[in-house]
Parts: C-alpha cells; structure tokens; sequence
C-alpha cells in the first residue's frame, strides 16, 4: 500500500509539470508558433548576423511566400565614466532596431522599433578596448534580436 501512494504522489507531480509548461533545461528551445514564418532581412554586418541568430532561435525561417521583416540596426556610444585626467574607462551604449513588418502580398503588417543598452569598459590597452566593444555590440544585437521576436509574438505579428 505505501508503493502504490508513492507512485500516485510521482504521477500526480508530473501531471502537475504538465499542465504549468515545465519544460527541460537542456532540451531544445520552443519555437513562437504565433508568429508564423518570416524571411528576416537584416544588416550584412558583424551585428546582423547575431541578430539574425538570436531572432531565428525563436522564430521559423520563411521560405517562398512567407512574412518579409526588415531591419535596420544603429548604435550610439557616450562616455559614461570620465577621470579627472579625461580619460574615458566606461562607456554606454544603446541600440535600437528598427522594423517593418511586411505580408505575404507586401503591405505593411507592422512598424517600430526596440532598444537596448548596455556598458563596457575601457581599459589602457586600445585592443582589449576594441574586443570589449565589439562584444558589446553583439550582446545588444543579440538583445535586440530576443526582443523582437518576443514582441512579434506577443502582438501576434501580422494580425
């Protein structure tokens, strides 16, 4: 008698996971299916391609007569820490993206724009500088990507 509520009590907590959308946490990563396919037409750049990459994680590729989104990225870096010998070793930069959202028959479904920030440091060394800000302007890209999708999916894209 004891087993059987042990295993009662074990199908029950997995009923419970079920029904919450418990999913694994290395298992794949759940696409929108609200948003449909889109053809992503984004910057040839260093950036484009991370925003391209975070966005296709979470929505379908298009193919032939799927939704046109196209995007244009741009950055704006201010000093954000400056010494008393005016030097800079904190920077802020904030991206934004700007998108239009276009049907299968090529009329605007959809228009706006998302931004993020972030900050890097400087540091004596102008390479280590050039690193740290090159993976800024991914991370943001790669923000900026996410954020899209999230939003497409959330209004329900083209509808």
């Amino acid at each position: 008698m004891w087993w059987s509520s042990r295993q009662l009590l074990l199908a029950g907590a997995c009923a419970l996971f079920a029904a919450c959308g418990f999913e694994p946490v290395y298992g794949p990563p759940a696409q929108d299916a609200a948003l449909g396919p889109v053809t992503l037409i984004a910057p040839a750049s260093q950036e484009g391609f991370a925003f391209r990459e975070s966005f296709e994680a979470r929505v379908p590729r298009g193919a032939g007569t799927a939704q046109r989104l196209e995007v244009s990225l741009s950055f704006k870096q201010r000093a954000r820490v400056i010494q008393r010998d005016n030097s800079i070793t904190r920077f802020n930069l904030t991206g934004t993206t700007k998108y239009t959202l276009l049907t299968e028959a090529g009329e605007v479904a959809r228009t706006g724009s998302v931004q993020s920030t972030t900050e890097y440091s400087a540091t004596a060394n102008a390479f280590a500088t050039q690193v740290a800000a090159r993976s800024a302007r991914d991370r943001l890209a790669r923000d900026m990507g996410e954020k899209l999708a999230l939003r497409l999916a959330a209004l329900g894209a083209g509808s």
